[in-house]
C-alpha cells in the first residue's frame, strides 16, 4: 500500500468517526495520557511530552479548566477545540509552525 493511499484511508476513517460522534449529539473531544501534576477546584495541571520533527521529546505542562477537562482512568479528556488551542501554544513555544506531534484518541464529550 502506498503511503498516500494509507493517509487517505486514515483521514476517511477519522471523518467517519467525527460524523458518528456529531450524530450522537456529542461534541468532538480527545483523550490523552498525561501526568497530573496538580489539581485545584478550578483547574488541572498536566504534564505531557511532545515530539518535534527531530524526534526529540519536549515536556510541556498545561493548565486545563475543570469545567472543560477531566481525568478518567489515568487519561485526560477535553474538548477538541481546547486540545487544538493547547497544541497551537506548543507550536508557538517551540518555534515551529506545524512540526509538533501529539497523539490523542478522538472521543465524544
Amino acid at each position: 500500500m502506498r503511503v498516500a493511499e494509507a493517509i487517505r484511508q486514515a483521514q476517511a476513517a477519522v471523518r467517519e468517526q467525527e460524523a458518528a460522534i456529531r450524530a450522537s449529539g456529542k461534541r468532538l473531544g480527545g483523550r490523552f495520557g498525561a501526568e497530573v501534576v496538580r489539581e485545584t477546584e478550578k483547574a488541572i495541571l498536566v504534564r505531557m511530552t511532545f515530539r518535534l520533527n527531530d524526534g526529540e521529546p519536549r515536556p510541556m505542562e498545561w493548565w486545563l479548566p475543570t469545567s472543560q477537562a477531566r481525568v478518567v482512568e489515568g487519561f485526560v479528556e477535553a474538548p477538541e477545540w481546547l486540545i487544538q488551542q493547547k497544541l497551537q501554544e506548543a507550536r508557538t513555544r517551540f518555534g515551529r509552525t506545524s512540526q509538533v506531534y501529539f497523539s490523542y484518541e478522538l472521543i465524544g464529550v
